[in-house]
C-alpha cells in the first residue's frame, strides 16, 4: 500500500500533467522552473518527457515536430517530484521546487472565462461606491 506522501506527489503530478494550472507553450517552461528551483540537473535527466517538441534539421531547415515521449509527462513530473521529497527529509528544496511551480501558475488557465466574469461582478457589486454609481446612472 502507498504512503499518504506517495498519494501527495502523484496528485501534485496528475494535476500539474493535466495542464489545468498552466500551459507548456515552449521547451523552455521546465527548464525554467527547476532551474528557479537549484534543480537545474533535472531537466538534464529528464528533458525528453518535459519538453511537448522536437527539432529535426532537413536539408538545411529546421522542423518542429511533437515529442512522442512528452506522454510521459506524469510519470517524470511523479519521478521529479519524488526525487525532490526524498521521502521528507528534503523539505527545503521541495518546498523551493513548489514554489517554482506556484510562480508559473496562471490564474486565467485555472478560472474558467465565466467564473472570472462572475467574480468580476459580484466584486462590481460587493463596491459600495460602484454600487452607487449604478444606482445614479
Amino acid at each position: 500500500m502507498d504512503t499518504i506522501e506517495q498519494i501527495s506527489l502523484s496528485r501534485i503530478a496528475t494535476i500539474i500533467s493535466n495542464h489545468t494550472i498552466f500551459k507548456i507553450p515552449n521547451n523552455s517552461k521546465w527548464e525554467r522552473i527547476l532551474s528557479n528551483a537549484g534543480q537545474s540537473q533535472l531537466f538534464n535527466e529528464y528533458s525528453y518527457g518535459l519538453t511537448p517538441d522536437t527539432f529535426r534539421e532537413y536539408q538545411g531547415r529546421e522542423f518542429t515536430n511533437p515529442n512522442p515521449r512528452f506522454s510521459e509527462y506524469y510519470s517524470v513530473l511523479k519521478a521529479i517530484l519524488k526525487e525532490v521529497y526524498k521521502n521528507g527529509t528534503n523539505a527545503e528544496a521541495f518546498a523551493q521546487l513548489m514554489g517554482s511551480i506556484v510562480e508559473e501558475m496562471d490564474i486565467n488557465y485555472i478560472l474558467n472565462d465565466n467564473l472570472q466574469d462572475t467574480l468580476d461582478r459580484k466584486t462590481r457589486y460587493n463596491n459600495s461606491l460602484e454600487r452607487k454609481k449604478m444606482m445614479n446612472v
